[in-house]
């Protein structure tokens, strides 16, 4: 079956809106796994830090001054080493299963419906991920601070590289090359999408535990079809999942 496709951003929230009505269960569990790992990542490593300062605070008694200004000479390098590996295996597990959660957003691009098995499809992309995801980080922060524009450009230029590596290719670099050349030509478009997006993702998130959850799947959803539609325009064949 044959779809039109259009890379504009009415197109893809009215997508969005359209498919999370048509899964909202399946996509609800979804942003939940993901975001408890993305919570319990903080949360886990706080308890470390917690329990170790708990320790130090009984053992050795220290006046209520010194527990607020030395609170890091409290804390043993041990600890703080081991707060930080339990936060990264954590947070490591909840990036793995954003990208599961975007092929599960493509699948319901290309098909109309998905399993919530394939949110644990995408872990052998997750080193390529973090890779990327620093050249990312490093590339637009640079841009940044030197003149903004920059880094603007490349954040708008780069936006599709989790979606590129989920779909396209197992290389960081290839994923970014992907992301920019697919964008030429829609940059002030793609920019437009991710400034509504970002809007919507802080009305969302200003709700705290609830607000993200509800408003993840939506975000996924209008960036995998405007994907889409910029690698496959304005034909795209439906077909399943791969």
């Amino acid at each position: 079956m044959t779809e039109k496709r259009l890379p504009t951003i009415s197109a893809a929230l009215s997508f969005a809106l359209s498919a999370y009505v048509n899964n909202p269960l399946l996509l609800l569990a979804a942003s939940l796994s993901v975001w408890v790992f993305t919570f319990a990542g903080i949360l886990a490593a706080s308890m470390v830090v917690s329990v170790e300062l708990l320790k130090t605070i009984v053992l050795q008694q220290p006046d209520m001054r010194m527990i607020v200004t030395e609170v890091a000479s409290l804390l043993s390098l041990k600890t703080a080493f081991f707060a930080a590996l339990t936060y990264l295996i954590i947070h490591c597990i909840g990036a793995a299963l954003y990208l599961g959660a975007l092929r599960l957003a493509f699948d319901i691009v290309d098909t109309g419906s998905s399993l919530y098995e394939r949110l644990f499809s995408q872990f052998g992309k997750l080193i390529p991920y973090i890779i990327a995801s620093a050249i990312y980080t490093l590339c637009v922060g640079i841009g940044t601070a030197l003149l903004v524009v920059p880094g603007l450009f490349l954040m708008t230029a780069w936006y599709f590289y989790a979606q590129s590596l989920v779909v396209e290719t197992d290389c960081p670099v290839g994923a970014l090359r992907h992301s920019f050349a697919i964008t030429a030509g829609n940059r002030l478009k793609t920019f437009g999408l991710m400034l509504v997006l970002m809007l919507i993702a802080s009305v969302g998130y200003s709700f705290t535990l609830i607000g993200p959850i509800i408003v993840s799947p939506f975000i996924w959803l209008a960036t995998a079809y405007y994907y889409r539609a910029l690698t496959q325009k304005p034909d795209v064949l439906t077909q399943g999942y791969h």
